[in-house]
């Protein structure tokens, strides 16, 4: 049975990690906490217990009836020391979302939001989502983690594999990159240089990670052709007027299609979330827009997938792992 603790003022000096003199570790929280329990994240075995309320919260943390244990925190979204808050209304379900269609490496925790407590509600409800896309811990996020609790936890109701727990833990994955198994499967990219994502293997009868650059098309002078707002685009930008100009952002999803007979791998947008402006050595190029293909000066960006090894020294080679789920519904 795990613990789950709202802290009213996560930010109070009073919430630190304590020792007792027998060494156990012990979690202190200021006055006005509420405590919940949460007996299971699977989707099939929900509780009225398993409700949650997370509204407005920086940071809330699942403590387990085993003080040794350290607790696990959630957050909305951290980077550059920024912690958003959980929107208003954010009451639901924490639970394990993992299709049978897709590879057991891209298992997630979610937070489902329902109307009420009942766990009949859940079909009914709707993601939590953070820009657009559904807010999640991936399970590399999961088994990177000092608490063993959710690892633990996803084991004992047989969720997950202790097997597949290792491999996760084995490979250290940050938990801001993307990881990407299918084609159409949405994922957030941004507009700088080059964008870091990970890839799903599921050839050779087993599953693995693999590490894919992809790097963005540049102007006339060789700059850099997609220009943007500020770095911190989660923060109040008036605050980071200093900071320097990235590309835009947008979620996007990799398509399959062909060049000259050739199979090759594009890029399509679907939704901007950050407006992208393109480079002033660009004025003859238009604007992209949401529906099309990212594109540079003169053609449009696509990785073209070679018959056999190949050049296994670029490095979109995993893209040629992405693949076609029919049954895929990525909601």
């Amino acid at each position: 049975m795990l613990d789950f603790v709202r802290t009213t003022n996560p930010s109070s000096t009073t919430g630190v990690f304590r020792r007792t003199l027998t060494q156990q570790r012990r979690w202190w929280y200021p006055k006005g906490q509420v405590k919940y329990r949460i007996p299971t994240v699977h989707p099939e075995r929900l509780t009225p217990a398993c409700f949650l309320d997370l509204s407005n919260l920086t940071l809330s943390r699942i403590h387990s009836d085993d003080e040794t244990q350290l607790p696990v925190d959630l957050i909305y979204f951290y980077k550059a020391h920024i912690r958003p808050k959980f929107p208003q209304d954010t009451r639901g379900f924490l639970y394990y979302h993992a299709p049978k269609w897709a590879p057991q490496l891209a298992g997630q925790l979610r937070f489902r939001i329902t109307p009420s407590s009942n766990p009949a509600t859940f079909s009914s409800g709707r993601d939590l989502t953070w820009r657009g896309l559904p807010w999640h811990k991936s399970l590399f996020s999961i088994s990177a983690s000092r608490s063993k609790m959710l690892p633990q936890m996803l084991i004992r109701d047989g969720l997950v594999t202790e097997h597949l727990m290792a491999t996760c833990k084995n490979r250290s994955l940050k938990n801001s990159t993307s990881i990407v198994y299918a084609l159409h499967q949405p994922f957030h990219l941004h507009f700088n240089y080059v964008q870091n994502l990970y890839i799903i293997n599921t050839s050779g009868g087993k599953e693995t990670v693999d590490y894919a650059r992809v790097t963005f098309p540049t102007d006339a002078n060789g700059g850099r052709l997609f220009r943007g707002l500020h770095g911190s685009y989660y923060c109040n930008l008036s605050k980071f007027n200093n900071y320097p100009p990235v590309g835009g952002s947008a979620i996007c999803r990799f398509e399959s299609s062909q060049n000259k007979g050739k199979p090759i791998v594009v890029i399509r947008l679907v939704k901007i979330l950050e407006d992208i402006v393109l480079s002033p050595d660009a004025s003859n190029v238009p604007p992209m827009a949401e529906g099309d293909l990212l594109r540079g000066m003169r053609k449009i960006w696509h990785y073209e997938i070679v018959d056999g090894e190949g050049i296994r020294c670029d490095h979109r080679w995993a893209l040629r792992y992405l693949k076609q789920y029919p049954e895929a519904s990525f909601e």
